[in-house]
């Protein structure tokens, strides 16, 4: 609520820098000199008819690293640098929103709440006349690629771990479908990630599935504690967040038991549905709660999601035959990223 009124004042900038500026006095941008040379790089190359996968594979290999980790720039890295507004010196106010409805999610905002678009909140790096002819740019090469966004369970959840494209559905005239990396469709020499069978995809997902379900023990439970110290790590001076996170823990671990005890034949269905129900019902207060006291949204949406994951393999069947997309989407908007050597070595959930 407190956002929402220094929005609708026009006072709310942003809970954590673009690159190219970084917050002073807590609440104000200030031009980071060395970033926005690289901002103004990127806008002056992609104006002279530079793609942005070319822009970060130029970076990725001369220029410095990113500043929010990894060593590699991604081309949806640069279209949202391209098309932030905060580089000619505003502000548009609430791009996300969260989600009314159980499991909260962080969405982007395509109308469902309010925007609040402020002008000259903070120094530009660069014009507006610039800026404007690079969304005019933007809008004229995708009016000629016109590529249709694939309606499947894993459209845009797949990246080459090569060149960190996303990966395309393609289904060839005898019905075989397969997924293959853009660069790699577009031109082979750009990128060595070829085809992989979509078959293939779903197997390495019931593997995934199945071994994180086999080996709670090894992976889940160790995956919450590191979160729990990552959490207690970063708000250790809030002694209020240590609170909610260690009742959410808590939560999510009677949650656990529960289902250990019905799998045993210990607790009846009906039993579980209503000790469940009220569970969720306490993590959600907890997680609205939660939110209320942090403003890293990119920490709380991905601690949110790498959670709702482990709930849903947790509660999920024990054993899957097929590919099940109800199970797949249950787990949010992870992605699975295939690394350079072998497509299939790696599933990052």
């Amino acid at each position: 609520m407190s956002y929402q009124r220094r929005m609708e004042r026009g006072e709310f900038i942003t809970c954590s820098a673009p690159f190219g500026y970084q917050i002073v006095d807590g609440k104000n941008l200030a031009i980071v000199v060395d970033q926005a040379e690289i901002i103004k790089w990127i806008f002056a190359a992609y104006l002279r008819g530079y793609s942005s996968e070319w822009i970060a594979q130029e970076l990725s290999e001369n220029g410095p690293a990113p500043v929010h980790g990894g060593q590699k720039w991604h081309q949806q890295t640069i279209r949202k640098i391209l098309t932030n507004e905060k580089y000619i010196g505003d502000a548009l106010c609430q791009k996300t929103y969260t989600t009314n409805t159980f499991p909260y999610r962080r969405k982007d905002n395509h109308g469902e709440a309010d925007q609040y678009y402020v002008e000259h909140t903070h120094p530009a790096i660069i014009s507006y006349e610039d800026f404007q002819k690079v969304q005019e740019l933007l809008k004229r090469r995708a009016e000629r690629q016109s590529i249709p966004h694939d309606q499947t369970p894993l459209a845009r959840k797949i990246i080459c771990g090569q060149c960190g494209t996303l990966y395309m559905r393609r289904i060839s005239k005898a019905g075989y479908v397969s997924w293959v990396c853009r660069k790699h469709d577009r031109k082979a020499a750009d990128c060595p990630n070829g085809r992989i069978s979509e078959d293939s995809i779903h197997a390495a997902f019931l593997r995934m599935y199945r071994k994180l379900r086999t080996h709670d023990g090894i992976v889940l439970a160790p995956v919450l504690r590191q979160m729990d110290t990552l959490s207690d790590a970063l708000h250790r001076g809030n002694p209020a967040m240590l609170a909610v996170n260690t009742a959410i823990a808590t939560a999510s671990e009677q949650s656990y038991h529960l289902t250990k005890l019905h799998t045993a034949g210990l607790l009846d269905k009906a039993a579980l549905s209503a000790k469940q129900a009220e569970l969720n019902a306490k993590l959600t207060e907890l997680r609205r709660e939660r939110r209320k006291l942090l403003c890293n949204e990119d920490i709380d949406e991905q601690v949110d999601a790498i959670r709702l994951t482990i709930d849903t393999i947790r509660n999920g069947p024990e054993t899957l035959s097929s590919f099940d997309e109800t199970v797949h989407q249950a787990g949010g908007t992870n992605r699975c990223r295939y690394p350079e050597h072998h497509p299939l070595s790696t599933i990052w959930i």
